[in-house]
This record gives C-alpha cells, structure tokens and sequence, in this order.
C-alpha cells in the first residue's frame, strides 16, 4: 500500500525534474529562443519518443506553407531534379530553320524548299504584307538572338508590325526578358525592379538601340502566361509600346532563392517580388487573409497616363473571355486524333491537280471555296463506317472544312505559312476556336491604327 508520505515525496521529485525546465521556458526573450525550447521539450520530454528528423521535416513544410505557394520545403530527391532542372540547358539549333518534304509546284511542276520558320524557342511568319507573327514559347538562354533571327528575317519579307504570342510561356530566364524587351523599348527605359523587405532594390533598365523600336505591337497573353513573360508583358503595357490582347495572366511575382541542407534537402524561399515599370505587383493575392500589395492603388502608364489595372497578373487592353470550341462533336473529334484533313487535303489535290494552278498563297487563301471539300468529308466519313447526325454533322463540318483547306494550303506551297494564316484569318462563329479569336482579335486591331492609338491612350 502507497502511503501518503510516499506519494508527497513522489509528488517532489516530480516537480524537481519539471520546474526547472517549466521556469526555462517562461524565461526565453525571443521567439527564436522559445522555437528552440520547445524542440527541446518535444525531443526530451514529450510521453512518447519522437523522430526528430521526420518531425522536423514536418514542421519546415507546415511552416512554409503558411507563407505563399512559393515558398516550400524539397526533399533530397526533390531538391535534386530542381537543380538539375536548372542547370539543363536548351539545345541550340544549327539552322533557323528545320526541313520539309518538297511538295509539287502544281505551276511549274518544279519543288518548293521554303522553310518551316522555326527555332527552338519561337517560330514566325507573315500574316498579311506587312505583319509578322512570332510565337515566343519560353525565355530560354538563346531565345534573345532567336527573336532578333526572326525580326530581321519578317523585316525582309515586308514586315511593319509585330505581334508576339506569350500564350502559354512559363517564363524562363528573366536577363532574357529583359534582353528581348530591350528590342522593343527605346531608350533606357525600366523593363522591371526586384524588391524585398531583406535585398537591395534592382532595377533591369533597356540598355541598347533594339531591332524593332518602332511599329505597331500587339502581345497575346492567357492564363498561362507566367513569370517573366508576365514582366515582359508589363512593361510594354505600362510603357504603352505596345496593346495587349488575351486573357488576364497567371499572376506570378515573387522571386525564389534555393538554400540547400547539407543532407541534399533544401528550402525554396520568396524573396523578393518583381514590380513594373509603373509600380505594380503582378503578384496574386494568394491568401484571403493577406491582401496583394497593389490593393487599393491606382496605377497610369508611364507615358500617355491611361489607368492600369493592377493586382491579379497582367490585365489585357482587349479582353477576349474564353468559351469552349462549339464544333467539338465525337465525329470532329475523331477526325482530329486520326489526322484526318490532312488525309482529305492530300486526297482531293491528287484528284484535282488541274484546277488548283494559284499563283500565290493570297490568291488561294481569298480564291479557294471550301464547300468544295464537303463531299470529300462525307466520304471520308462513309469510309469510316461512321453514322452521323445531321445536326452533329452541321455543327462540326465547316470546322473540317477549314482545317482541310489550310492542310492543302500548306501541302500546295510548302509551308506551313499558309496553313496558318487560313486559321488565323477565319471569321466563322461556327468553326471559331478561341486561340484564333484572340490572334485575329490582336490582327484587327494592328489592321486600325487610330483604333490601336486609342486604346494605348492616346488623342
């Protein structure tokens, strides 16, 4: 039987070995301090026993989640395909452009070598006499002299004015942004400033005479466009070179550091944010509780002072509000994954090589009528074995019409120049998709110039 005297004495010990550590705890003057008592107390103390390396990741990835979507923990392996990630370069192209199949010259029975206008970060073409077309697909370490490549060789083709497509591109390296700005900005303008509450203000300002300064400049942008192709976009809106058109951007703005473990782990931490030439954030509220540094500013651009939208990416002049293709039917669809236009295209220039003698692509593009083509879909369609609605076959047949046009377009002039300025040119809501309403959005707006001067802010 315990006694009472045992158990007060009991009572002692206990409060021997817990008052000190108790009182220590009580004591610490910093929050640094008190993180450290209680790892102490939960390695030393707690009832049951504790893995301290498991636990301590835990903590680290709970810790930097409470911060922004940026700022996390990796794990050795994780760490590893980062870095490795980062230290891959791009391949470089020997040549601007990459090889096609000669087609037949269906004029002189001669063949046509004209190159696909394609580099490994961009391609380009011409979508009228004097615009040139360049997808810019990511800011890679030779996308600088890739895009100067392709401005020069459009300059030789006519080109007057420019429209860059940043759908879809990640960003990159963003010395490379500002490299690529730098040909469209004149002067020493700011492309963009790095700043945080622990790093010294940057600022990336243009620095050189550019290859295209002048002309008008149409940038098409979607959710997709993030990073430094956000900053890229953002500085040729806030300098009004240029009108952007698409959809509101990612929202990217916050610049990472890597500060590796020696146990090859490592923590991604914000650091700074990226900031426009007029001051704005294109960083997204990522926390409803922790409003975007832009709330409740108002921002002009830096020379007309027409008002900016700030907050939540890069806001188009000319928004295009996405909607689903209306022609997408199980039929279209099945057409699409088997290629079957080009199929199509190839099939009726077999079968009428007297009658397609176009001098130019202009003239096929304005001249051709693709109602020629419907009964090529239909018996395409009775070779499949397929049963088709007349309703689903209305709604998807001027769609296949189009896309077989611009396949004989390509296979009759050896390039896909002409493939995609049909697509690009096409003005049916029935065969719309919205990627082509947004390029051709962009197109008439270039094609107007007091409209374009308007909606820079200008009288």
């Amino acid at each position: 039987m315990i006694t009472f005297k045992k158990i007060s004495w009991r009572i002692i010990l206990m409060a021997f070995f817990f008052v000190i550590p108790v009182k220590q705890i009580y004591a610490q003057q910093s929050p640094e301090e008190k993180f450290n008592m209680v790892m102490y107390a939960i390695m030393n103390m707690y009832v049951d026993s504790v893995s301290k390396a498991e636990f301590v990741d835990r903590q680290i990835t709970r810790m930097l989640q409470e911060l922004d979507p940026f700022t996390m923990y990796l794990p050795a392996q994780q760490a590893k395909m980062k870095e490795q990630s980062i230290l891959a370069q791009p391949a470089t192209v020997p040549s601007n452009s990459i090889s096609v199949k000669p087609s037949p010259n269906i004029n002189n029975n001669q063949t046509s070598t004209k190159p696909i206008n394609k580099l490994s970060s961009l391609k380009y073409y011409m979508l009228d006499k004097v615009t040139g077309f360049i997808q810019l697909t990511i800011f890679s370490e030779v996308a600088a002299n890739e895009f100067c490549t392709a401005v020069n060789a459009l300059k030789k083709d006519g080109m007057k004015n420019l429209i860059i497509d940043l759908r879809n591109n990640h960003g990159g390296l963003t010395d490379v942004a500002v490299e690529i700005a730098d040909e469209l900005l004149d002067g020493d303008k700011i492309v963009f400033t790095a700043e945080g509450a622990h790093v010294d203000r940057q600022v990336f300002k243009a620095k050189k005479s550019g290859c295209f300064e002048k002309g008008l400049l149409a940038l098409l942008v979607n959710g997709e466009t993030m990073s430094a192709a956000e900053l890229f976009a953002g500085a040729i809106q806030d300098w009004d070179r240029g009108v952007i058109v698409g959809e509101t951007t990612f929202g990217k703005g916050l610049i990472q550091e890597t500060l590796p473990f020696q146990d090859g782990s490592a923590i991604q931490i914000s650091v700074a944010r990226y900031l426009t030439p007029c001051g704005r954030s294109i960083q997204k509220s990522y926390l409803d509780s922790i409003p975007s540094v832009n709330d409740k500013l108002s921002y002009v651009s830096c020379l007309n002072k027409r008002p900016l939208s700030s907050n939540m990416g890069i806001v188009p002049d000319v928004t295009v509000p996405y909607f689903p293709a209306p022609y997408e039917t199980s039929w279209y669809m099945t057409f699409l994954f088997n290629r079957c236009a080009a199929e199509m295209a190839k099939t009726y220039q077999d079968s009428h090589v007297s009658e397609l003698k176009y001098k130019s692509q202009e003239r096929f593009i304005n001249d051709f009528n693709p109602e020629l083509l419907k009964e090529t879909v239909k018996e395409k369609i009775r070779s499949l074995g397929m049963t088709v609605s007349e309703e689903d076959f209305n709604k998807s047949i001027d769609r296949l019409l189009l896309e077989t046009k611009a396949y004989l377009g390509r296979s009759l002039f050896g390039s896909d120049e002409c493939y995609y300025r049909i697509i690009a040119a096409n003005d049916n809501p029935q065969s719309e998709h919205h990627a082509n309403l947004v390029l051709r959005k962009a197109w008439d707006t270039i094609r107007q110039p007091a409209y374009y001067q308007h909606m820079l802010g200008k009288q």
